[in-house]
């Protein structure tokens, strides 16, 4: 679904302590993270 960081981070939002990355109905929590601490290498693009 996503394939570059940006692509990513467009999808992403800060929610409390935690970032969420919401796809149509797919959800992806990252807990305890900052959104503005997460960079490409963070990712993995196949």
């Amino acid at each position: 679904m996503f394939d570059s960081f940006a692509s990513v981070l467009s999808h992403a939002a800060q929610s409390g302590h935690d970032v969420v990355i919401a796809a149509g109905s797919d959800t992806l929590t990252l807990k305890n993270t900052q959104l503005d601490k997460l960079n490409s290498h963070d990712f993995h693009f196949a």
